[in-house]
């Protein structure tokens, strides 16, 4: 697993574009960098020069909130597979922290 240490590793990190699903569930999140990757998401560019980026963190038990939300909301949509809804119930689970990433498209502030 590769080792990542403040932005400078984040960034490598990001840079070598490669998924690894091996993750360490007994190590922790360092929170202060947790903020600091919150606070630059904000600062992302688009297309209408503005900043409509909202950005919600998950953890403990809140992982698994959020996985039933999805699941069940994929399943009021309309989806007959069980193995793919309770899939989305699980997923959530599997990092000690999720970082969800929307916009609000009317607000310019």
């Amino acid at each position: 697993m590769a080792e990542v240490d403040g932005l400078d590793g984040l960034e490598a990190l990001v840079r070598r574009r490669r998924t690894s699903l091996i993750m360490d569930l007994t190590r922790p999140v360092d929170p202060t960098l947790v903020d600091r990757i919150c606070g630059l998401v904000a600062w992302a560019p688009n297309h209408k020069r503005t900043w409509p980026w909202r950005v919600a963190v998950f953890t403990g038990d809140s992982r698994a909130a959020l996985g039933n939300a999805f699941a069940d909301d994929q399943a009021d949509a309309g989806e007959t597979d069980l193995v793919r809804v309770e899939k989305s119930r699980r997923k959530y689970g599997r990092s000690p922290v999720c970082v969800v990433v929307g916009a609000d498209p009317g607000d310019s502030t």
